[in-house]
């Protein structure tokens, strides 16, 4: 209860100050950075997830990701990389630490190319087999939020886990492409059909017999189900039909679980033009969920960060929720970037926003450009008290007072007029105090686009009004960037030095042997900014 004598009865809300943020230790040198205050770095070193609001245009890349991913002591990092921008101007960095990088790049976005196996852990041996592959099902095929047919989904999840399930034990190992292969042969190829599900009734696993038993009665006694519930399947896993995507599934040139050894730090980015992320989705969620069984199996291993930017086109997303809500824990810290709190409604239901709000240490908000959202961070920033002038009672005492001066020298009641005259003096000044929010919601739409609104928890600070500035305005920034294949030219790029910005051209050089060897470099060449060698 808040007595009225409190000097903030309707709230205490305020934004951080110079002294917040120096006894916070954010303003150290450890850490991922969140932007500026001032001209010194906001950092935060912690294991706790992070979520990102940004509309769309609000400069995420130029302001956020870009420092994250250019700082030459960032490792263990699973970017999800839309356009893969961040790749492009980071990856020479890692030539200064001779540290791998590897790019899973089905189309050939400026870069290496490497190929991954998501569906290398499912291990037969493994007493996690069979819960591994109903996990990575789950992600392959989510259950649709608000969906009215969750019968064939999950009809679909059963039946395609019990083929990936079939095909390692048979093989010793599956990956997706054979996997599509060898659904669509269920309506197309008989022979083939018939000869995995006799593996599947001999195989002694009774849940297999059981699956392909009911596949078998529908196919036979059910066609219109049967035909429903494969349309399911297809309707999920079509993107496999993709040549160029299913080459870059098989014959792997490194797994997910290089992040979780602790002998070889190593970044790895999933590059996806922005036009195929909803096309994709399937194998993206999958790639984040294997990275985190990897990661789980090795709890002792050091700590994985994993960037999701454009997480509100990947539609519904089981790991990562789960990522926020307990991969903490796991030794898992997740990043994700949703233009607005809608994507996070259209694609969790509108309780997962406060599971997101809720289980994120760090809440950073930018260019916010919808309303919901706006009044959801004028909420988060609380109340404040404020004093305004009440002209009525003002006007009053101002009358009082002259009454009470014309008694003084009438001299009636001298003493009486006196106080009275004291008393109305004070009223003269009276403000009221009223509730009023911080930043109502139509000042966070407008809000500079060199600010962004910082929440942290755990900190004991109050809410960040920090500053953002464009990467290559910085100085310190010179060199540890190159050019944005989508922001020509190509061959320099903008820095900033002592006396001003200049243009500064690129070199491209043979590989040298101490880098022969990196994944990176196998391909490409050693490309930097003249007057900056990273080794």
């Amino acid at each position: 209860m808040i007595l009225p004598s409190h000097p903030h009865p309707h709230g205490s809300a305020r934004l951080a100050d110079d002294f917040d943020l120096e006894r916070s230790g954010l303003l150290g040198p450890k850490g991922l950075q969140f932007g500026y205050w001032r001209d010194t770095p906001l950092r935060i070193d912690s294991d706790a997830p992070a979520l990102v609001i940004g509309g769309a245009g609000a400069g995420k890349l130029v302001t956020l990701l870009a420092y994250m991913a250019c700082d030459p002591n960032t490792e263990r990092v699973l970017w999800f990389d839309p356009r893969g921008e961040i790749s492009a101007i980071s990856i020479h960095n890692a030539a200064r630490t001779l540290r791998p990088e590897y790019r899973w790049n089905p189309t050939g976005l400026k870069g290496p190319q490497h190929r991954c196996n998501p569906l290398d852990v499912l291990d037969p041996a493994s007493p996690t087999f069979t819960a591994d592959a109903l996990y990575l099902t789950r992600n392959l095929i989510p259950l649709r939020e608000g969906g009215k047919e969750p019968y064939f989904t999950l009809r679909a999840q059963d039946w395609v886990g019990g083929a990936m399930r079939t095909l390692a034990l048979r093989d010793g190992q599956t990956d997706l492409p054979t996997l599509f292969a060898e659904l669509g042969a269920v309506e197309s190829d008989r022979t083939r059909w018939a000869a995995l599900a006799q593996f599947m009734l001999e195989c002694g696993e009774p849940d297999l017999r059981r699956i392909v038993g009911e596949m078998l009665a529908k196919q036979e006694e059910s066609p219109r189900e049967f035909g429903a519930i494969m349309g399911e399947i297809y309707a999920n896993l079509a993107f496999l039909a993709d040549p160029m995507l299913a080459d870059s599934l098989t014959k792997p040139d490194f797994s997910l679980s290089a992040l979780s050894d602790p002998a070889t730090p190593c970044n790895i980015g999933i590059m996806c033009p922005v036009e195929y992320i909803r096309l994709w989705s399937p194998v993206l969620r999958l790639m984040f969920a294997v990275t985190k069984l990897y990661k789980q199996r090795r709890p002792d291993g050091p700590r994985i960060t994993m960037v999701v930017d454009e997480a509100g086109q990947m539609g519904h997303f089981d790991a990562l929720l789960e990522a926020f809500t307990f991969g903490r824990g796991a030794g898992v810290r997740a990043i994700a970037v949703f233009q607005d709190i809608g994507q996070i409604v259209r694609n969790f239901g509108a309780a997962a926003v406060q599971s997101f709000i809720g289980s994120a240490q760090t809440r950073l908000f930018m260019g916010v450009r919808d309303f919901q959202t706006a009044q959801l961070v004028s909420q988060m920033l609380g109340d404040q008290t404020i004093h305004v002038d009440d002209p009525l009672v003002q006007e009053a005492a101002r009358h009082a007072q002259i009454h009470a001066a014309q008694r003084i020298f009438e001299d009636q009641d001298y003493m009486g007029a006196a106080f009275d005259y004291a008393y109305q003096e004070t009223r003269e000044q009276y403000q009221r105090t009223q509730r009023r929010a911080l930043m109502s919601p139509d000042e966070v739409l407008a809000m500079p686009d060199d600010r962004h609104l910082l929440f942290i928890s755990g900190m004991n600070v109050p809410p960040i009004l920090g500053h953002r500035y464009r990467y290559f305005e910085r100085r310190e920034m010179a060199g540890l960037y190159l050019p944005n294949p989508n922001h020509p030219p190509a061959d320099s790029v903008l820095i900033r030095t002592r006396w001003g910005g200049k243009r500064a051209p690129i070199v491209s050089e043979r590989v040298p042997p101490q880098l022969a060897r990196l994944p990176q470099y196998q391909t490409e060449p050693l490309e930097y900014v003249q007057g900056f060698r990273p080794c």
